[in-house]
């Protein structure tokens, strides 16, 4: 399941999952949703990290957007 897959599924849940990601690698949440909605890919770095706190993997996460840089607003 894609990132962007995963954040459409929760439901009640988002906003609690957005604070634990942006908490996690030390962003604001306004980029953890960026990154939900697909405009913003996170760096290599931090999708290694929330890869490994989803349990999988940044190749799951993020199939055709894995990148060395990071785009942020």
């Amino acid at each position: 399941m894609t990132f962007e897959n995963y954040g459409q599924s929760l439901k009640n849940e988002k906003a609690d999952f957005v604070k634990e990601i942006a908490k996690l690698v030390t962003t604001s949440e306004q980029t953890v949703y960026r990154w939900l909605s697909g405009e913003f890919v996170p760096s290599k770095i931090r999708q290694e990290v929330i890869a490994k706190y989803m349990n999988t993997t940044p190749e799951e996460l993020w199939p055709t957007k894995a990148t060395d840089h990071e785009e942020l607003p």
